[in-house]
């Protein structure tokens, strides 16, 4: 439990520059402060593997179609944030999908909606 918020309050504190690429521990942390490691080590791994490839790890990335942040979510599919959004729990509800921890966190939530990766074009 205190790694956990101690994560959450150092994940709090970090900064990071537009259009940064974040390291591997950062975004492990990030995950980490977000809730992942709760899905276990393999899941974990997964979400790492699949935030790299939507995103290129570039936190404050926007795709094409106005996807946003580490892990794309999405605005204009039903499947995706924008679907879920909502019914998400109150504390996700007013979170900043565009930053960081925010933004691992609302994925973590479509991800245990369905128990899997479907909603993004990207696969473990």
């Amino acid at each position: 439990m205190f790694f956990f918020i101690f994560s959450l309050i150092l994940a709090g504190s970090l900064a990071f520059s537009a259009g940064e690429q974040l390291t591997d521990n950062e975004i492990r942390l990030v995950l980490i402060s977000a809730g992942w490691a709760s899905e276990g080590p393999e899941v974990l791994e997964e979400a790492f593997r699949v935030s790299l490839c939507e995103s290129s790890h570039i936190w404050d990335a926007v795709g094409e179609a106005g996807e946003l942040g580490l892990f794309q979510l999405s605005w204009y599919r039903s499947d995706t944030w924008h679907g879920f959004k909502f019914s998400a729990p109150r504390y996700l509800y007013y979170k900043d999908v565009r930053q960081p921890v925010a933004n691992a966190m609302a994925a973590l939530y479509v991800y245990r909606l369905s128990n899997s990766w479907e909603a993004w074009t990207c696969q473990p």
